[in-house]
């Protein structure tokens, strides 16, 4: 009965032992060099520990059994000893504590200035170090909150897929210090930079976890990237972004009215993405203007298109109508520039030789179309298809023959065809008075 006893304490001692336990950690309170100084520090100190708590991803010394330990050993220590990385690794082998942070804030060159480094003390390295203004009370909050989210991330680190385990598990190997608890949650992400699936931690065994998948929407790839769901930053979207400017010669009201159904338009194509301002150098504009001839009853239509800080132009064009043809004749100018660009989709699943392709509010596309698929920033295709149904928001795919190129991320090109750009180059209709007024009228 005590041999049992024995081999079950012992059983019990050597499983706890294994599992995946969150580091503990010693918060060394920050220093300041003054009155003033040392009541922001232990402000600091606060904040710091308080947001590293959260995540529950660390254990922290009480500053009652931290002065004990010193006690016992009767040390004493000064911020520079810390630093040491002999008497760091002195301090780990006498106390079960793997990381301290020190921290202290010191004036330079006319700022005060926090700085926080985080020692191992299992190998006495200083492994992150930050350093930020404090002016003021915002400062500090906003410096301590961004150290705290770095550091987060930093233990976080990214894994990589090592196999699939089954239908559905996928085993994952952590990098060397990343500290990974069961539950979390991460992205599997393919070269594209696509996270084509979610996965939830269920055992870790030294560097080697075991996740089950919450959903996969591509094939599982050895080496493909293992990212925490919250630190994920997703690519710009695949799609080209526009600014649309309308300037109306028949006042503001009727300039917003052309604006909001030009915009509409834009966003059906499926070929941009809108944005307020130009963002940035690669965004196209789109500058339509209605302008009144100097006498009579016409007005200019007119639509240019520029690409980039030099202004390429990409297409320019004007039509002469009635006031009561201006929206009309917009809305054909602006058609038949977008005909100019093939629509773009993107991949977001793949199972076999069928593709599911994200359409946003793209129109006008046809069972038996050609795709094109392509992979982001490089030239040539990857495989070729056909659609296989058309929905409201997205689009059924099946590839000619299964292509292992094409993954979930991939882009789908839908080359226009000549019935669909004979749709917009229909002109609106105009009177006989129009054409003749026309004629005689300088602009």
């Amino acid at each position: 009965m005590k041999r049992q006893f024995l081999f079950l304490i012992c059983a019990l001692f050597l499983k706890y032992s294994q599992a995946q336990q969150p580091p503990i950690v010693h918060i060394e309170p920050f220093k300041g060099y003054n009155t003033e100084t040392k009541a922001m520090a232990a402000t600091a100190t606060a904040l710091f520990k308080s947001l590293l708590s959260q995540k529950g991803r660390l254990h922290f010394v009480s500053r009652q059994a931290w002065q004990r330990i010193f006690e016992t050993y009767r040390l004493i220590l000064t911020l520079n000893d810390f630093r040491d990385s002999e008497t760091a690794i002195k301090l780990g082998k006498m106390t079960s504590v793997d990381f301290i942070a020190v921290g202290q804030i010191f004036r330079q060159y006319g700022e005060t200035t926090l700085n926080i480094d985080w020692i191992n003390l299992r190998n006495g390295l200083i492994e992150k170090t930050f350093e930020f203004s404090v002016n003021n009370s915002d400062e500090l909050q906003k410096g301590i909150e961004s150290a705290v989210n770095r550091l987060n991330r930093w233990m976080l680190k990214d894994g990589f897929v090592l196999k699939s385990d089954g239908p559905l598990a996928v085993r994952i190997a952590r990098q060397d210090g990343a500290i990974w608890l069961k539950g979390d949650e991460f992205f599997l992400v393919n070269n594209l930079h696509y996270p084509y699936a979610r996965v939830r931690l269920n055992e870790i065994k030294g560097n080697e976890v075991l996740a089950e998948l919450l959903y996969c929407n591509d094939r599982i790839r050895a080496k493909d990237r293992v990212v925490p769901v919250e630190y994920f930053e997703p690519l710009p979207s695949y799609r080209p972004c526009a600014n649309l400017q309308v300037q109306s010669a028949l006042g503001k009201a009727h300039q917003k009215e052309l604006l909001y159904g030009l915009r509409k338009l834009i966003l059906d194509s499926g070929k941009f993405d809108l944005v307020e301002q130009r963002p940035s150098a690669s965004c196209i504009n789109f500058s339509l203007q209605v302008l009144q001839k100097r006498a009579g009853p016409l007005f200019m239509v007119h639509l240019l298109l520029t690409e980039g800080a030099e202004k390429r132009i990409l297409f320019e064009q004007d039509q002469d109508c009635l006031e009561t043809d201006i929206e009309k004749t917009a809305n054909v100018l602006l058609m038949l520039a977008l005909s100019r660009r093939d629509k773009i989709g993107l991949v977001t699943q793949v199972s076999g030789t069928e593709l599911n392709i994200d359409l946003g509010k793209n129109h006008r596309l046809y069972r038996k179309q050609e795709v094109l698929f392509k992979e982001p920033g490089v030239t040539g295709l990857t495989a070729k298809g056909r659609l296989k149904q058309v929905y409201a928001d997205h689009s059924l795919a099946v590839l000619d023959e299964e292509a292992q190129g094409v993954r979930a991320g991939c882009l789908a090109v839908f080359p226009q065809n000549q019935d669909e750009t004979n749709v917009y180059n229909t002109e609106p209709a105009k009177d006989q008075r129009a054409y003749q007024q026309r004629k005689r009228t300088p602009l």
